[in-house]
C-alpha cells in the first residue's frame, strides 16, 4: 500500500501541483464559470460563480467573486468579466447573485470599500450585514452580502456550464 504524506500547509513551490491537481474539476465538472481575463502574457484577473447553497432549491442562486491584478484595477477587467459571467449566468437560469465581502464603516490600512463600491457600480444592492464575522489581519471585520437579480424567477430549471461550453478556451 502506497501511503500519502501529510503537510499540514502549501508553499509557493505547490502551486503548480496544486493548479495539475484542480485543473480537471474546473475544466469537467463547474456546475458555473471560471472565467480570466488576459493582458498580453499575463493574467489580469478572474471571476467565478459558485453555488449560493448546496440544496437544490437554491440551484438558480449563485455567489460572485473577482480578483484583478492590482495594477489592472480602476480599469475594466472586474467589469468585462463579470459582465461575461453573467451573460453565461443568464443562459444558466440563474436569477440571484450574490457577493459576500468584507467590510467596516470606515476604511482602513487593509480594507478599502473598493469592493463594494465596484459591486454597486455593477448593479448589486445591500442585502445585509453580518457584524464582526470575519476575522483578518488580526481584526474582525463585518460581512455584507450585496445582491444582484438578473433573470425571471421563473419555473425554468438550472443548466450547469459544463452543459452550455463545446471547448475549454470558448471565449466570452
Amino acid at each position: 500500500m502506497n501511503l500519502c504524506k501529510t503537510k499540514s500547509t502549501s508553499a509557493t513551490a505547490d502551486l503548480e501541483k496544486i493548479r495539475a491537481l484542480y485543473a480537471p474539476y474546473v475544466q469537467k465538472t463547474a456546475d458555473h464559470p471560471w472565467l480570466v481575463a488576459e493582458s498580453g502574457n499575463e493574467i489580469a484577473g478572474y471571476a467565478y460563480a459558485e453555488k449560493l447553497y448546496a440544496r437544490p432549491a437554491y440551484a438558480r442562486a449563485a455567489e460572485t467573486s473577482v480578483y484583478v491584478k492590482e495594477d489592472c484595477r480602476r480599469g475594466v477587467v472586474g467589469r468585462k468579466l463579470y459582465e461575461s459571467m453573467e451573460n453565461i449566468l443568464k443562459r444558466q437560469f440563474v436569477t440571484n447573485l450574490y457577493a459576500c465581502i468584507a467590510y467596516r464603516e470606515a476604511e482602513d490600512g487593509t480594507l478599502t470599500r473598493a469592493s463594494v463600491d465596484f459591486h454597486r457600480a455593477m448593479g448589486y444592492r445591500f442585502a445585509g450585514k453580518f457584524e464582526r464575522c470575519g476575522f483578518k489581519f488580526g481584526q474582525w471585520y463585518d460581512v455584507v452580502w450585496m445582491e444582484k437579480i438578473i433573470g425571471e424567477h421563473d419555473g425554468a430549471h438550472f443548466v450547469p456550464f459544463s452543459s452550455l461550453r463545446n471547448k475549454r478556451n470558448t471565449r466570452y
